[in-house]
């Protein structure tokens, strides 16, 4: 993944509303968020991560007859 393409999807969109700080990268969020995520693909579920500690959670699954991987910037345009 690409982590600059998907820290600054994410700050285009707050960047729309009045008062919302920029993201900044965590490399332990991001393996967090990674480790959750093998779950969820592991289990074949999608749910919220009942243990997130105060940390914000975005969740996109996408099912495509492609071969084309959709990117974290590809998520949040859908959200």
């Amino acid at each position: 993944m690409d982590e600059v393409k998907c820290l600054a999807a994410h700050n285009d969109k707050r960047a729309l509303h009045q008062q919302t700080s920029p993201l900044i990268w965590s490399d332990t969020l991001a393996q967090h968020a990674k480790a959750w995520a093998d779950h969820l693909a592991e289990k074949g579920i999608v749910e919220h991560d009942p243990n997130l500690n105060d940390e914000g959670e975005n969740i996109y699954w996408s099912i495509s007859s492609t071969a084309k991987a959709q990117s974290c910037a590809d998520a949040v345009e859908k959200w």
